[in-house]
This record gives C-alpha cells, sequence and structure tokens, in this order.
C-alpha cells in the first residue's frame, strides 16, 4: 500500500511539473515571439519618425557663418603672423616671386580660382575656373578645404574660426588694388516695435475782421 500511495504523489508531482512548464513555454512564445525576442511594436508602439533609444542622429555640417560682417574689425596682423607661421611653407605671397609647391597668392582676392600660371591644379579646381575668391568663398575653403572642394590637391585641415576673418583680412593687402572690403550690414527695427504715432498739433482758427472783445 506504502509503494502505492508513493506512486500517486510521484505522478502527482510529475504531471503538475509538466503543466508548469507547458504553461511557462505558452507564455513565452506569446509575448516573446517566435525566437524569444520582445516584440516592442506590439505593446509599446514607437510614433513614426522618433529616434530609438540611444541612437544619435549625426549634425549636418552646413560650413562657417559668414566672414564678411567680421572684416571690417579683423586684425590684418594677427592674420599676416598666421600666414608666416603657417602658409609660407607651399605659397609665396609677393608678385613675380619663385613658386613653391602652391600658388602665389599675390591677388588672390578676387581673381579666379586656377588662373595663375601655377601648373599643378588638381582636377577639382580647373572645374571651377570661373568661380571667383570672393570673402565668402576664400572663407568656406579655408574652413575646410577638401570638405568644400572634394579632390583638391591641398593637404590642410583648415583655418580654425577665431583666425579666419584675420588671414583673409590680410590676404585682401596682397594686392596693388585691395577689393573693398563689403558694406556693412544696416540695422532693422526691432521685431515688433511699433513706430511711434505722432500726435498732431491742431491751431485754433484767426478771430474773424472786426470782432471785438467783450470787456
Amino acid at each position: 500500500m506504502a509503494s502505492l500511495e508513493g506512486n500517486k504523489i510521484l505522478a502527482a508531482v510529475l504531471l503538475g511539473t509538466t503543466v508548469f512548464v507547458t504553461a511557462n513555454i505558452v507564455t513565452s512564445d506569446f509575448l516573446f515571439g517566435e525566437h524569444g525576442h520582445f516584440e516592442a511594436s506590439a505593446h509599446y508602439p514607437v510614433a513614426e519618425g522618433a529616434a530609438e533609444e540611444g541612437t544619435q542622429v549625426a549634425a549636418v555640417d552646413t560650413g562657417p557663418a559668414p566672414i564678411s560682417p567680421l572684416l571690417a574689425s579683423a586684425d590684418v596682423a594677427a592674420g599676416e603672423a598666421y600666414f608666416n607661421k603657417r602658409c609660407t611653407a607651399c605659397h609665396v605671397n609677393e608678385a613675380g616671386a619663385k613658386l613653391k609647391s602652391a600658388p602665389n597668392l599675390w591677388g588672390v582676392v578676387g581673381r579666379n580660382l586656377a588662373s595663375t600660371d601655377f601648373g599643378k591644379y588638381s582636377g577639382a579646381f580647373k572645374e571651377r575656373a570661373d568661380v571667383a575668391w570672393t570673402y565668402e568663398e576664400l572663407n568656406q575653403f579655408l574652413n575646410k578645404p577638401k570638405g568644400y572642394i572634394s579632390g583638391t590637391s591641398m593637404a590642410f585641415a583648415g583655418v580654425k574660426d577665431k583666425d579666419r576673418a584675420n588671414v583673409i583680412a590680410y590676404l585682401r593687402t596682397l594686392s596693388d588694388n585691395p577689393l573693398p572690403l563689403p558694406a556693412a550690414q544696416e540695422e532693422t527695427a526691432t521685431a515688433g516695435e511699433e513706430p511711434v504715432m505722432e500726435t498732431p498739433v491742431v491751431e485754433a482758427p484767426a478771430a474773424s475782421e472786426g470782432e471785438a472783445a467783450s470787456n
């Protein structure tokens, strides 16, 4: 009898275990899908276009801010010092000077790209030969040469923001007839400010001829 009772208890335990395991498998398939991965979209919908948690959106490089407003107050001496330290290994800055490994920058402001007698311009420069070196063109190029003109052979990382206006102001002086600085921008009225209306002065009509004052 004791053996029979023990077998019944063992059978009950096995049955309970089987039911428990089966229930867990069914529940797991329902919640986590075919491969055991949580189906987030089925239970926690994500708004269309929203970035996933932890994902960083790459910043769009829009280039440097306009340089023209800074040129009038730029430090030409600081620009010359920068040029002498960083640029003279490749460039010369005097009319008719013997070339080094890069074009002569005398008269660079205002002239067209690839327009000197330097014979080693890259194809990227030659394709833009009709573009002039304006102040803003120089600003864009000196900020990041290879990023602005893809294919240029100029192996230079670029001039930092705090130095670029000074360098361009100095390059402007490398000419017998420097290109005029950009005109200063006029100040605009404060947004939303309403003009002040002046109250007109109304003069009293003159007394009719012959009219006497009462005493």
